[in-house]
């Protein structure tokens, strides 16, 4: 029977010595975190399997060289359209209202 850490448990030196390992590096081996932390190799596996079963950790992630991989750039753009003559251009208000009122004429509204 596994017993998972208790939702509001808090984590000790220890449990927080092995994340700070693991987000260093998570491709280090349990029995590498035992060796650099001094932490017994059992309770290493037996900790993260606590911490991974309870969402502290929740998963290991790869970080990639977008350069080396030939994308050098990464960019997430939000656009929002605004038109610019609505809003600025007198003759736009006016011109759009027009389109407004003959659009009202012919039922279109």
């Amino acid at each position: 029977m596994v017993m998972a850490m208790a939702e509001t448990e808090k984590v000790d030196n220890k449990d927080l010595h092995i994340l700070e390992m693991l987000r260093a590096n998570s491709r280090l081996s349990e029995q590498k975190i035992a060796k650099k932390t001094g932490i017994p190799m059992t309770t290493v596996h037996n900790r993260a399997k606590k911490m991974r079963q309870a969402g502290i950790i929740e998963g290991y992630t790869v970080r990639l060289n977008h350069a080396k991989l030939g994308k050098p750039l990464v960019a997430y753009v939000l656009l929002k359209a605004v038109n610019q003559a609505d809003q600025n251009d007198p003759r736009g208000k006016r011109q759009s209202r027009q389109n407004n009122i003959a659009q009202a004429d012919r039922g279109i509204n």
